[in-house]
């Protein structure tokens, strides 16, 4: 009996030990497949952030380029709207230059048509001998006489000073080269 319980131990030993066995290997593959998922999630995780980080840097490129084309356009009509108003200020420059030519020098010094109207009333003969003869050059265009000649008072007679006010701006331009003109006895 005495072998046979040995025999019966040392069976029961190896079992336990294929026992202890099998139990070892099944943790170690446990253990593997968990350090296999727990990389693999990692690996997943590290994904996942790569391609965030990647999709967050496309957008944030995306509203850089947004923001310097928004700044280009910007700055474009910027540069247009000074290009168009220099191209005004230098229309403007030109006309009034363009204007102070066609002024005579008796008118330089007046400021506005106001006083130019005052200075023509107060020169009558002057007056109705232009407006004589703009009408007679200019009737193919419609204007008609500012002012009038009264002879029996020999004064000058006119409506409102402001009607030379309304006068179209080329018309009024013509009459005041056509006055400087007369002044200077070359018509």
């Amino acid at each position: 009996m005495n072998k046979r319980n040995k025999q019966t131990k040392v069976r029961e030993n190896t079992l336990q030990q294929e026992e202890r066995e099998i139990e070892r290997r099944e943790s170690e593959r446990r253990e593997k497949e968990r350090r296999e998922n727990e990389l693999e999630r990692e690996g997943r995780e590290r994904d996942e952030r790569e391609t965030e980080r990647r999709e967050n840097e496309l957008e944030r490129e995306g509203r850089e380029r947004d923001k310097r084309e928004k700044e280009r356009r910007e700055k474009e009509r910027r540069e247009r709207d000074r290009m168009e108003r220099e191209k005004e200020e230098r229309e403007r420059n030109e006309e009034s230059e363009s204007d102070q030519d066609d002024i005579p020098p008796q008118f330089e010094e007046m400021t506005n048509q106001l006083q130019i109207c005052n200075w023509l009333i107060a020169n009558p003969e002057i007056l109705n001998l232009a407006n004589q003869m703009l009408t007679a050059k200019s009737q193919d265009i419609g204007v008609s006489k500012t002012a009038s000649y009264d002879n029996t008072n020999n004064v000058i007679s006119y409506g409102k000073i402001y009607d030379w006010l309304i006068v179209p701006f080329q018309i009024r331009k013509q009459l005041i080269t056509l006055y400087y003109y007369i002044l200077i006895g070359q018509l």
